[in-house]
């Protein structure tokens, strides 16, 4: 996903085999769920350049550390 600026509404919902995150210096926006349910996420790293997350992009991401 290197060079993506936007993760599409529910892109990756109920993806389960995702474990970390990591999209360069990219990414700019999640739309609403683009994670959603998630449950092995534990870590996501963004760049200086990410903006926003839409609605409910982590809900239900059990795994993930803050």
């Amino acid at each position: 996903l290197s060079g993506a600026t936007y993760i599409g509404a529910e892109a990756f919902r109920d993806y389960d085999k995702l474990t970390e995150i990591d999209f360069g210096y990219h990414i700019k926006e999640f739309g609403t769920r683009a994670f959603y349910g998630c449950d092995d996420i534990e870590y996501i790293h963004l760049p200086d350049t990410f903006r926003r997350f839409g609605a409910e992009s982590f809900r239900n991401c059990e795994s993930l550390k803050f």
